[in-house]
């Protein structure tokens, strides 16, 4: 009776177990059907664009890309209310620097989508609105962050509101890279080369004060009484002031001989000059 029941027990799970496999292949027979019928109606899709002049066009899977660039200027649409006391804080922060102690750089970070731009435009409407500055400049450097464009456009600002600061920025370009340019002296070569409205020291110190303001000057050396009297350029800004003067200004960098082929050049920079014949 025993060896019965064992051997009903056997054959039920041989049973099951056969039970499930061609039920496993049942599956995988009804699921090769729906791929076929699938492949099937694909290709009658396709069969039916080619004949409306339909072409398949197969390329790689590509995340659409997200255009992060804006371009904005200085002038708000519509009004804005509710950042008088943000604008009055940037703005007295801008105003307390002087001719002998320039502010250089005011930041407004935070997360996107807080107002950044529009505050710097509130704050930029209101310093021309009550003539803090002689010169004011609104250039977008939005996410793809372009050095030489940056500066190209400021210069163009420059040469537009200011036509006498653009050759006293690009005659920089006679010092050295990381030389300390003395104050005194850069404004008496203005000076002597009339790039100034007026000769005048008070002309020539508004036009350092002006490339200062905007970032053309930096490292500032002040005197006991914070009068500012040496400066120097950044390499970036210098190969920028290099580049309008290149036909016209000659460096000579550890230079042993002359060059005699010098048609265009106006002015010559000698960098430690070993031997010159």
């Amino acid at each position: 009776m025993r060896e019965q029941s064992g051997s009903e027990v056997n054959n039920f799970f041989s049973f099951s177990k056969g039970t499930r496999y061609v039920k496993k292949a049942a599956l995988h027979v009804k699921m090769a059907h729906k791929v076929k019928n699938i492949n099937e109606l694909l290709n009658k899709i396709k069969n039916e664009a080619m004949g409306y002049g339909l072409q398949v066009v197969t390329k790689d899977t590509i995340m659409p890309q997200i255009d992060l660039d804006r371009i904005t200027d200085s002038v708000l649409d519509d009004p804005v209310v509710g950042r008088e006391a943000d604008v009055s804080k940037i703005v007295n922060l801008l105003n307390c620097s002087n001719d002998q102690q320039v502010l250089t750089i005011v930041s407004i970070v935070g997360m996107g989508g807080l107002g950044k731009t529009t505050l710097a435009k509130l704050v930029c409407q209101e310093v021309m609105e009550k003539k803090f500055f002689d010169l004011k400049i609104w250039v977008c450097v939005s996410d793809n962050f372009d050095d030489q464009r940056i500066l190209g456009e400021m210069l163009q600002t420059l040469n537009a509101n200011m036509g006498g600061l653009k050759p006293c920025f690009a005659y920089c370009s006679i010092f050295p890279k990381d030389f300390n340019i003395a104050k005194k002296e850069l404004v008496q070569l203005w000076m002597a080369e009339g790039f100034l409205a007026s000769s005048s020291q008070d002309e020539g110190n508004k036009y350092f004060n002006a490339l200062l303001q905007n970032s053309f000057f930096q490292d500032v050396v002040r005197d006991r009484f914070e009068n500012i009297i040496r400066c120097k350029m950044h390499d970036l800004v210098h190969d920028l002031a290099l580049s309008f003067t290149k036909s016209e200004t000659l460096t000579l960098e550890n230079c042993a001989t002359g060059d005699d082929n010098l048609p265009l050049v106006v002015h010559m920079s000698i960098v430690k000059m070993q031997q010159l014949r």
